[in-house]
């Protein structure tokens, strides 16, 4: 087996919610923050205030999405944390002359496990948005089903797993590791990453590290 493990720890969401819809994005980068430096913790209210954008009217507005990450990122980088700051995906390339994959879509969970276990390994941790419920692509009644949280991936390893009726068959298999700040999710938790990626919708990272090399880090 090859492992790696960070050990983020896992920040849950306030009860009650201080967003009606759950705090998830705030916690995931509290979490990572908190990771990454373990020698000035972030409250978690700065970090959520950091996703406040100004709306039209003037007044502020919660925008807890994707590319506000970005701008909550680069604020808290400008109140000392010299956080530095990757985004990655891995496409689906498949070798046409073997595979039609007219069937269905296939993901391609061989490369964006190895791809997420050598960030891990440089010193990054991911952040990546997911269905929670792991409810797959589409609903019951045919419409798309959504992302509807944020989580960290601090954790992936690949093992041989023995075929459960061919007798000395296997194959390699990868786990991801997620640490989730849900009360309806499992917490901290391995999961098949073909499952990660299928059922929860995972593909784009947002990937952190601590900047050892900037002017601003050595500030």
């Amino acid at each position: 087996m090859s492992e790696i493990l960070l050990g983020v720890r896992r920040f849950p969401q306030p009860i009650p919610h201080k967003n009606a819809g759950g705090d998830c994005f705030a916690c995931a980068l509290t979490a990572a923050v908190n990771f990454l430096f373990p020698e000035k913790p972030v409250a978690f209210d700065d970090v959520w205030n950091c996703f406040l954008v100004q709306a039209s009217d003037g007044k502020p507005l919660l925008s807890n999405c994707w590319p506000t990450m970005y701008r909550a990122i680069c604020e808290l980088r400008s109140r000392g944390y010299a956080i530095e700051h990757r985004r990655d995906i891995v496409l689906p390339v498949f070798d046409v002359d073997t595979w039609s994959h007219s069937w269905w879509h296939a993901e391609p969970t061989h490369e964006w496990a190895c791809r997420l276990e050598a960030w891990l390994s440089a010193g990054w941790v991911a952040l990546a948005e997911m269905n929670l419920d792991g409810k797959g692509l589409f609903n019951p009644d045919g419409t798309m089903n959504a992302i509807d949280h944020f989580a960290v991936l601090d954790g992936q390893r690949h093992y041989w797993k023995k075929h459960p009726t061919v007798e000395g068959a296997a194959s390699l298999s990868h786990e991801t590791h997620v640490v989730c700040s849900s009360t309806r999710g499992n917490g901290s938790y391995w999961i098949d990453t073909q499952q990660l990626l299928r059922k929860h919708g995972v593909a784009g990272l947002y990937l952190l590290r601590r900047d050892t090399i900037s002017r601003e880090s050595k500030a």
